[in-house]
């Protein structure tokens, strides 16, 4: 099965934002419909220190007064940016079939529902999450928490959504998304982040790595032992019985 874009986006676009971080030019990184930038957005949401783009490792929360709720299914945010103890979060929507805005619409933006769990819990796509979707009072707060223990992170609005320029072209009527998002195009990323074809590739070689026999202990060129005798090197079985028997 070919490595397709969808199976390591959340990482590509981690890396190309962790690039652009690096050079001091995420002003190019710009909404396709209001062209608010992600550097106005750090800085109107005080985001503080080193920034870090964090692929697919935080989980998120929902807290309305002194309840927290845990979304149905462990889904995590795809790219975090996290700047001190504040964060925007980046979700990623790489396809380019029943992407016009009402099959969007029907897939991911349906408002969030609590569950019959003991513990509380709601179930809802992640943009919806990020839409603030909920059948809560008051105006609940999105914490982020890694995996490994870093964070806790309050995310900011506004959230970002990445699509292919295919799908932005689709949305002639504008997003079917509120105001609360920023929609990016991935294809502007890439370009912005690597400028050649060939710098693309080596990025999603980096993503994918190498050394794969090795890591996963493949015994390739290693003599084989068979059910009738030992192998050679050759692949050739070193029984040497009646023909005939065999």
């Amino acid at each position: 099965m070919p490595i397709e874009l969808s199976h390591i986006g959340e990482r590509l676009i981690a890396g190309m934002l962790n690039r652009l971080a690096q050079r001091r030019e995420l002003r190019r990184v710009t909404c396709a419909f209001a062209g608010h930038t992600l550097a106005d957005d750090i800085g109107a949401g005080h985001l503080r220190g080193s920034l870090e783009f964090l692929p697919d490792v935080t989980l998120l929360f929902v807290r309305s007064g002194t309840i927290e709720y845990r979304r149905d299914g462990e889904q995590r945010v795809d790219v975090l940016c996290a700047g001190g103890a504040r964060a925007i979060a980046f979700e990623a929507k790489l396809g380019e079939t029943r992407m016009a805005e009402n099959a969007f619409r029907q897939r991911f933006c349906r408002p969030c529902k609590k569950t019959s769990h003991l513990d509380p819990r709601l179930r809802g796509s992640m943009v919806a999450v990020l839409e603030r979707s909920f059948p809560l009072r008051g105006k609940p707060d999105l914490v982020a928490v890694a995996r490994g223990g870093d964070g806790p992170w309050t995310l900011v609005q506004p959230w970002w959504l990445v699509v292919r320029r295919s799908v932005i072209d689709m949305w002639r009527d504008g997003p079917p998304v509120s105001a609360k998002a920023r929609v990016l195009d991935f294809d502007s990323l890439a370009a912005q982040a690597c400028q050649t074809k060939r710098e693309f590739d080596r990025m999603v070689m980096g993503v994918v790595g190498s050394g794969f026999a090795e890591n996963w202990s493949v015994a390739l060129g290693t003599p084989r032992r068979t059910e009738k005798g030992i192998a050679d090197r050759g692949g050739r079985s070193s029984w040497q019985g009646d023909p005939e028997t065999e």
